[in-house]
């Protein structure tokens, strides 16, 4: 009897060993499970707080010259220009804004459809017969005089050209009309246009007086002053030759009375 007692008890303690290794076994395993699963959870963390929105940025638009029916010339602003395609016309002084009218001050205009960019259709010419050749008479163009005597001061001008005289801000303005390109007169106690510093020089001398030229692309802006008063002589040319000329002959027969 004492010998079966022996041999349940060592079958038992084989049991109680094999159980407690797949206890073991079985609880390494779900710690290792567990242990990888918040290394995960971290991981995916970390990632997450890295990541950083991005702001979307809008590109702001340029506008480069003014567009039609907008100010142009010589304003408050300085000197403005027209966009391509477009000229600066001084028949008349106003600007269109939200469908109201008004004058603009300054040596200037508003911005219009030049005629070349507005002919860009083609047109074929039919012959024309051949017939005695005739030598053309030249023009003799017509010069007339304009005199001021309140802003003391006279100058010729070409017969073609029509004359208008207005009231601006800084005193007096005539301008001598050509669609071609306007000349205007601008005389007051105060300058028609800003600019941060005039310099005047012998360069160019209006009967005997130093001036200050500011030129561009499609005019030619002359200051000076005499008694007091403020003078500047605006020439559009847009760029033609004969316009240049008739600007160089306009501002020297200026003279002051």
């Amino acid at each position: 009897m004492a010998q079966r007692t022996n041999l349940n008890t060592k079958e038992s303690s084989i049991k109680y060993i094999l159980g407690s290794v797949i206890f073991l076994a079985i609880s390494g395993i779900g710690i290792t499970y567990l242990i990888n699963g918040k290394k995960e959870t971290k991981t995916s963390e970390n990632l997450e707080a890295t990541i950083i929105p991005t702001e979307e940025i809008t590109p702001t638009e340029t506008v480069t010259g003014a567009k039609e029916g907008e100010f142009c010339g010589a304003g408050t602003k300085g000197v403005v220009q027209c966009e391509e395609g477009l000229k600066c016309d001084e028949s008349k002084n106003t600007v269109s804004k939200n469908g109201i009218e008004r004058t603009a001050i300054g040596a200037g205009g508003i911005c219009v459809i030049s005629e070349t960019a507005t002919s860009s259709a083609k047109v074929t010419a039919r012959p024309t017969p051949k017939t005695a050749s005739v030598s053309a008479t030249p023009t003799i163009k017509e010069t007339l005089t304009f005199q001021s005597k309140d802003d003391a001061f006279s100058v010729s001008y070409d017969s073609s050209r029509t004359l208008y005289q207005d009231k601006e801000s800084g005193g007096d303005r005539f301008t001598f009309y050509n669609a071609k390109g306007n000349i205007a007169v601008h005389v007051g106690q105060n300058w028609s246009w800003i600019y941060p510093e005039r310099v005047y020089s012998n360069t160019l001398l209006v009967d005997g007086v130093q001036t200050f030229v500011y030129e561009i692309s499609n005019q030619k802006i002359v200051d000076f002053e005499n008694n007091g008063l403020k003078y500047t002589i605006q020439c559009v040319h847009n760029g033609l030759k004969s316009l240049k000329t008739e600007c160089d002959s306009f501002i020297a027969s200026f003279k002051f009375i």
